[in-house]
């Protein structure tokens, strides 16, 4: 699987430049502070639409300026996919609505959609039988990831009803889920977390060396983590309706 790891980095530019050199990185759409730095020095790139941060402020974004943002670099050869757009609380018929959007206006740019964990099963399956990546993201009362038992319970329910013999029937991208025991239980295609450079400073004081250090240190344990090619628990029941 591949680990984006969240942005901006902070600091210098050379030390922005030297966490970013040869990793996959995530841009977000409020802080784009380092995606020239992506574009020449990652492995590859994603963008995010910044959902979480408009959720936690209660700012009201307009869609329309993060396409045009999006469509400016698209074609670039290290950019992966932008995270279509979503309300983190939002009911279906919004979210649906923000993907119809999409599709119209952005319709050539590789994107995915945004399944929330409060939102029914059914649109999940919906979205994994329609699009070939699909980003899962914690919200309502399973909104912080891994920090509960019902949590894991919800992300079980949800990849039971997705795989067949254990394999997703889409790629499966996991928000704000870099971290080892989330990492090893499902079968992911990728995860983001900005983990490494939030709680690099943190780590780097424990040896009392630099953040870079600790950045760097954080981003190799979380990378030395790799999700499972198939989901160990499956419902039979599950799989046969998948089917038919």
């Amino acid at each position: 699987m591949k680990h984006y790891h969240g942005t901006p980095i902070g600091g210098k530019k050379a030390k922005s430049i030297d966490f970013i050199e040869s990793k996959f990185v995530l841009i977000p759409w409020k802080r784009p502070d380092d995606l020239e730095f992506a574009m020449e020095y990652s492995k590859g790139f994603i963008v995010d639409n910044s959902a979480f941060s408009f959720w936690s402020s209660g700012e009201n974004p307009k869609w329309s300026d993060y396409v045009c943002w999006v469509k400016e670099f698209c074609n670039h050869p290290r950019f992966e996919f932008a995270l279509i757009p979503d309300v983190i609380d939002g009911d279906t018929a919004e979210n649906n609505r923000l993907i119809d959007f999409w599709q119209r206006v952005a319709k050539n740019v590789p994107a995915c959609p945004v399944w929330h964990l409060h939102e029914s099963i059914d649109r999940l399956l919906w979205l994994v039988l329609n699009w070939e990546r699909v980003a899962i993201g914690s919200s309502g009362q399973w909104s912080n990831p891994g920090q509960s038992d019902g949590w894991w319970e919800r992300m079980d329910e949800a990849f039971n009803a997705i795989c067949v013999d254990g394999y997703p029937l889409a790629k499966i991208h996991g928000l704000r889920m870099l971290r080892r025991d989330i990492i090893e239980r499902y079968p992911f295609a990728s995860c983001d977390s900005t983990n490494a450079v939030q709680n690099g400073s943190r780590e780097a004081a424990k040896n009392n060396v630099d953040s870079s250090w600790g950045q760097q240190t954080i981003a190799r344990r979380i990378e030395a983590a790799q999700s499972p090619s198939r989901l160990r628990m499956i419902s039979k029941q599950n799989t046969l309706n998948i089917i038919q």
